[in-house]
């Protein structure tokens, strides 16, 4: 009876590791977005990709266009994988506004490079982190200022950043040290772009003035001779 009960206990052990073997080595399932939709109405909605989802509807781009589609109006069989997709796409966006959330450090330096005397590094100078999306508007807005003034003077550079930005709200700012160096404390990882002005006397009086709009993609950025406006 012992030797029935041993039997039977090495057999489990080897069913269950069967099992274990077997349900490892099933490939996941692979979901995606039906590419021929069928609705219950007959019809079929060919080449079809998700635009954006809402709670009971998907938007549609296909052959035939761009068309919002309940969920009731597909078939079930195609219904699931929408489903499947419409979760895929909540927690893709769930994490990167997690991710956008996460505070964010940049450390940098404003210098120039200077003939026969090396590298003048800005002391004072301020650094103004704005949203990266508004970039583009602002160089756009610049640009029409600036033939409008006909002046393309740092000065009149500046003075059209400044004008333009003025409604948009600065993520951050700081000033530089004695060696030019700055770090930026940002409250969350959105992308930026960084703006500085910075100026020097000269030996012979003059005044010597510089400008910078840099966009920002890792956790460093240096305003040098090469990246001026």
């Amino acid at each position: 009876m012992a030797s029935v009960g041993k039997k039977f206990a090495v057999f489990a052990a080897f069913w269950v590791l069967f099992c274990a073997v077997s349900y490892a080595a099933e490939p996941p399932v692979e979901h995606s977005f039906p590419t021929q939709l069928h609705l219950v109405s007959g019809g079929v909605l060919r080449n079809a990709t998700a635009v954006r989802f809402t709670p009971d509807s998907v938007v549609v781009k296909h052959a035939g266009g761009i068309d919002p589609v309940k969920f009731t109006q597909i078939v079930p069989e195609d219904r699931l994988e929408v489903y499947f997709m419409m979760q895929k796409a909540n927690q893709e966006k769930y994490d990167a506004d997690v991710a956008a959330r996460k505070p964010r450090s940049i450390s940098g330096q404003v210098f120039v490079t200077t003939n026969g005397n090396g590298a003048y590094k800005f002391s004072e100078a301020k650094v103004i982190a704005y949203p990266l999306d508004e970039l583009d508007a602002a160089q756009n807005a610049v640009a029409t200022a600036l033939n409008l003034s006909k002046s393309k003077s740092v000065s009149a550079r500046t003075l059209a950043w400044v004008d333009h930005l003025k409604s948009v709200t600065p993520v951050q700012a700081t000033q530089t040290d004695g060696d030019g160096l700055f770090t930026l404390s940002l409250p969350n990882s959105r992308p930026i772009f960084v703006l500085c002005y910075a100026s020097r006397r000269l030996l012979n009086g003059e005044v010597e003035s510089h400008l910078w709009a840099v966009p920002v993609s890792g956790d460093k950025v240096v305003l040098g001779s090469e990246n001026q406006l």
